[in-house]
């Protein structure tokens, strides 16, 4: 996950035009203004945030299906 938050991070730098020349105190309005603004954040995890902030990262359950040599999933689809 920490290497989710730094993609996203990154990402909001670069959409923001933060760069080396921007003043600390800018760069932290920019930064703080992306942050509000994302609703998800895409990559090996798929983070959604709801309105309070809160992350949320959809989780699967595996079991073993031992006759099938297969794994399924543990939770109904409602439920993951």
């Amino acid at each position: 996950m920490g290497h989710e938050a730094m993609l996203m991070l990154a990402d909001i730098l670069k959409k923001k035009g933060v760069d080396g020349s921007m003043s600390a105190e800018k760069a932290r309005l920019a930064v703080k203004a992306g942050m509000a603004e994302t609703k998800e954040a895409q990559g090996v995890f798929n983070v959604k945030f709801n309105n309070e902030r809160n992350g949320y990262v959809r989780a699967h359950l595996m079991k073993v299906d031992v006759p099938a040599k297969q794994f399924v999933y543990a939770l109904s689809e409602n439920q993951r």
